[in-house]
């Protein structure tokens, strides 16, 4: 990388050092005396142009995804990209692509994470808004500029999720009723729509479904917080105190619709998972990263089907063992845990089905997933049939070896799970 104070660029015709790390990849900057000891080391591929100050953008932004606390790597890279702007200003001959500005646009983006806890909120918010705007219109121009690019698109989508619970959700309150004046579902919707899957930027496109998903756990729980803080107050232990949005509060129609987001999210996982399946054979043998991001996949998928068959699931081990009501032997409730059996146990089969996909064979963690996902499929089959026993002794015997392999760390799952067979 160019041989410049981090993030400053003061001399763009600075001699450039290289230096090869053991692997032969790596180039690193060395310290200029502004810079004191500042010292970055960037990972770039044998096939790239060390010298060519785009290359060096995008390594400096890897740097810092690896590194997500480094607030002086993020300072960095704003500072390389501002630059840039003002290079290419006074020199046509430089050109910058789509890349640079999915660069410049997520790290405006990411400095909103850095602001101080300011004793005036009303302060940092503004400044918040002004650095996801900032975002978003470096976003829009460089979309403008290269209509094409799909990476941009799936840049805007970033952006809004990082700024949904950041900017807005963090602010509100269960009493809320200005629907209007955030319009959250449009901006959820807005999101969704500019997100695609980019050949060569998978990583990215997960990155962007994991703050989907942690949206939507959000949204869910979003009362949560307000129900425990009522039961703190009470002097009643037992009493339960249910709170519901508004109608117009700012998530309720989100809230109405999350049914309908995890079959999305579900969907894109799963199209992401088999397009990395289907390059699995294209690559090298030393390159293991696209293999390891299948496996993330994979596992966030088996935890996202886990959590789809929750409900069911207990709905379905209420109605038939629970309760000494006679009222559960009757037909409708029979009828009713059957059809939530029928529900879940689809569910669960898929959850299995990848967190196999992404078991490791040396960590023992990524075996008792699977062993416990093949437990929730035992508890669903009908009570003492072959299904459930077969699922037991299977879950069983998983158990075991990661229990024997991690010294003892998972005897009392074992053991619980021996206790009630």
């Amino acid at each position: 990388m160019a041989k410049r104070p981090l993030g400053l660029g003061k001399s763009s015709k600075q001699k450039k050092q290289k230096k090869e790390g053991e692997d032969g990849k790596k180039k690193s900057v060395e310290p200029s005396p502004e810079a004191g000891q500042n010292q970055i080391e960037i990972t770039l591929d044998e096939n790239e142009n060390a010298d060519d100050e785009l290359v060096q953008l995008q390594g400096l932004w890897k740097t810092f995804l690896e590194d997500k606390e480094n607030q002086l790597l993020l300072n960095g890279v704003v500072h390389e990209c501002d630059r840039l702007l003002r290079e290419q200003a006074n020199d046509e001959k430089i050109k910058l692509n789509d890349v640079f500005h999915s660069i410049y646009a997520q790290a405006l983006a990411e400095l909103t994470v850095f602001l101080a806890e300011e004793d005036d909120e009303e302060k940092r918010y503004k400044q918040m808004h002004e650095f996801f705007e900032a975002a978003l219109d470096r976003q829009r121009l460089g979309a403008e500029k290269y209509p094409e690019s799909k990476v941009l698109s799936l840049i805007k989508s970033k952006i809004i999720l990082q700024r949904i619970p950041l900017q807005y959700i963090s602010q509100l309150t269960v009493e809320d009723e200005n629907e209007e004046k955030y319009r959250l579902h449009e901006l959820l919707e807005e999101a969704k729509e500019a997100f695609l899957h980019v050949p060569g930027h998978e990583q990215l496109a997960y990155d962007v479904m994991l703050s989907f998903y942690d949206l939507l756990d959000i949204i869910e729980t979003f009362e949560d917080k307000e129900e425990l803080e009522e039961g703190l107050d009470s002097d009643d232990e037992e009493e339960v105190v249910e709170i519901e949005l508004p109608k117009k509060h700012p998530l309720k129609k989100i809230k109405n619709q999350l049914g309908d987001n995890y079959k999305w999210l579900e969907s894109r996982l799963v199209h992401l998972f088999n397009s990395l399946s289907e390059t699995k054979p294209k690559q090298e043998k030393k390159d293991d990263s696209g293999d390891e991001l299948s496996k993330q996949v994979a596992s966030t998928l088996g935890q996202l089907y886990l959590k789809l068959a929750e409900e069911p699931s207990k709905t379905f081990a209420e109605l038939m063992y629970d309760s000494d009501d006679e009222e559960q032997t009757d037909k409708k409730s029979l009828k009713k845990a059957k059809k939530l059996q029928s529900e879940a146990i689809p569910l669960v089969q898929n959850a299995i089905k990848y967190l196999e996909e992404a078991r490791v064979d040396d960590d023992p963690q990524t075996w008792v997933d699977v062993a416990e996902a093949i437990i929730d499929l035992g508890n669903l089959y009908d009570y003492e049939s072959k299904e459930q026993e077969e699922s037991y002794k299977k879950a069983e015997d998983i158990l075991r070896k990661a229990n024997k392999a991690a010294h003892g760390k998972y005897q009392v799952i074992l053991d619980n799970l021996v206790e009630n067979q």
